[in-house]
């Protein structure tokens, strides 16, 4: 009897859960009214069995209700954004995220379905199927609040820009400096630089200065949009004669023509625009921000834009950080590992990923305790590239279950973090426990940071040896940027494309 209870009270927890997704689900699903009547009877009874069981054999179910819960919320709120309102802000881009959501959203219906016809019995609803159905939802639910997330973010972007046009429209920007006067002085300069251009400037054929003297003149045209594609289109050209032009032209203050500016200067290899981007890496627009970080890693040295890379990865837009995080690994840029390791724990994923990333490349060893926090990370996608990069960087071959979840998770990264300051201790000539008893008033923390120092003077040896024994030695190819070393690959006649990181693209020269 006490058996069939704990199995009664179950049912009926799930079919309340089903019922918060609405009738639908406990139609669909195969029970008669009678028997959910006849359930909802014994549970009333038997609430204490049915806690217990749902308490220490399935917890997960007792959130079923939050997924349901959540999912309607979401419908709800689309009442609000499907309006007038949400076809203003919303982005074209999050049509295809929407669709995976619902998608998803459908796939957690179906496993609780799939649930309740396993859990038949207590003992079924115990079962390792139960237990794998469980876990799937779960892991839908994460994927389904990082993209509500990731949309979120696109439509508070997309609502800036939108707030942003309309203050330019209406005259009414914060700094209000922007009049119809000083935009005449600015198109003044400008066509006081074209015409110096035209005379001292240099170029292929007379057709081609004047398809240029075209293009640079749009860039004092009453619309905006044909400015920005004037700017553009003279990057494209690559003709150094451009670049004064567009300095002036950076004068009329509109964020979306000196994104647009910034861009073409980098494309056009001058080096005015490392200085440009220094002076505009604070700029309030986020577009011009990013484009200004692309020029800085394309044009600036290691020290020289180090502090404005660090400091980009506290930005507020995502892809700023994510591109700060990435050209910080491409430069190798040992000094930002503290950073980094900062950010293994921004709350989006992309930008924890990218840090990850650039660990690996800059393969410094005391960033390995921290990537081995990062195997715990919720995206099962960040711990696999976190124990590569472990591999990468210790160069061990390293094995750790990353599928692991709960209190075994967390032990194994504990005995994971053991073995690897064990192996830093006996590095520097012995264990912990024969650490404490001969210098009892040294903590292991300290023998620790020895170990650190000892892996780092290590690590240049190894590298300066790299330099020496061979042509492509890892010191000099990491001194190296991405593009470069991609020229190299095809002068080498290896295959490699834009998506080889540079660690990736350096293995390959050594191979």
């Amino acid at each position: 009897m006490e058996q069939d209870g704990k199995r009664t009270g179950v049912m009926g927890a799930i079919a309340k859960t089903f019922n918060l997704g609405g009738h639908a689900l406990v139609k669909t699903y195969d029970f008669t009214a009678g028997a959910v009547s006849k359930t909802a009877g014994v549970l009333k009874d038997s609430a204490p069995a049915a806690v217990g069981v749902l308490k220490n054999s399935v917890p997960a179910v007792a959130g079923a209700a939050k997924n349901i819960t959540w999912s309607i919320a979401g419908k709800t709120r689309d009442l609000f954004t499907g309006g007038f309102f949400g076809k203003l802000y919303k982005p074209a881009e999050t049509d295809e995220l929407e669709t995976k959501i619902k998608e998803y959203e459908e796939k957690i219906k179906n496993l609780y379905f799939e649930i309740g016809k396993e859990g038949a019995t207590a003992e079924q609803l115990e079962s390792d199927r139960i237990k794998t159905l469980i876990n799937d939802a779960k892991e839908f639910e994460k994927e389904i609040q990082r993209l509500r997330n990731r949309i979120s973010e696109m439509e508070e972007t997309e609502r800036k820009e939108v707030e942003l046009k309309a203050e330019q429209r209406t005259g009414r920007d914060n700094k209000k400096t922007k009049t119809s006067r000083s935009d005449s002085q600015v198109s003044t300069m400008v066509k006081s630089a074209i015409e110096k251009v035209l005379k001292q400037g240099e170029f292929d054929a007379e057709s081609t200065k004047a398809v240029f003297a075209k293009i640079a003149y749009d860039l004092m045209d009453d619309e905006m949009e044909v400015r920005t594609l004037a700017a553009s289109e003279l990057g494209k050209m690559g003709n150094k004669a451009a670049v004064p032009v567009l300095l002036e032209a950076v004068k009329f203050d509109n964020p979306y023509l000196t994104a647009e500016i910034i861009n073409s200067l980098i494309n056009i290899g001058d080096i005015q625009a490392l200085s440009l981007c220094k002076e505009m890496s604070k700029n309030s627009n986020h577009r011009v921000r990013l484009n200004c970080l692309r020029g800085l890693y394309k044009m600036g040295g290691n020290d020289e834009i180090a502090p404005y890379l660090l400091d980009a990865l506290k930005d507020e837009y995502v892809e700023i950080r994510r591109g700060a995080a990435t050209f910080l690994g491409w430069k190798d840029i040992v000094d930002a590992v503290p950073a980094l390791v900062q950010t293994l724990h921004d709350k989006d994923e992309s930008v924890r990923k990218a840090a990850v990333a650039a660990l690996s490349n800059i393969r410094d060893r005391s960033s390995v305790l921290p990537l081995m926090s990062t195997l715990a990370d919720d995206s099962m996608e960040i711990r696999q590239k976190a124990l590569e990069s472990l591999k990468i960087i210790t160069g061990k071959e390293i094995s750790f279950n990353v599928e692991l979840s709960g209190d075994e998770l967390t032990e194994s990264v504990k005995n994971l973090k053991q073995w690897w300051q064990d192996e830093r201790m006996s590095s520097v000539g012995m264990g912990a426990q024969e650490a404490q008893i001969v210098s009892p008033g040294v903590s292991q923390a300290a023998y620790a940071a020895q170990a650190i120092d000892a892996d780092r003077t290590q690590q240049s040896e190894e590298q300066d040896k790299g330099d020496e024994s061979s042509v492509f030695g890892e010191k000099a190819l990491k001194k190296m940027v991405k593009d470069d070393l991609l020229k190299l690959c095809g002068e080498r006649g290896i295959e490699c494309d834009e998506t080889f990181t540079k660690a990736e693209l350096i293995r390959l020269l050594q191979s």
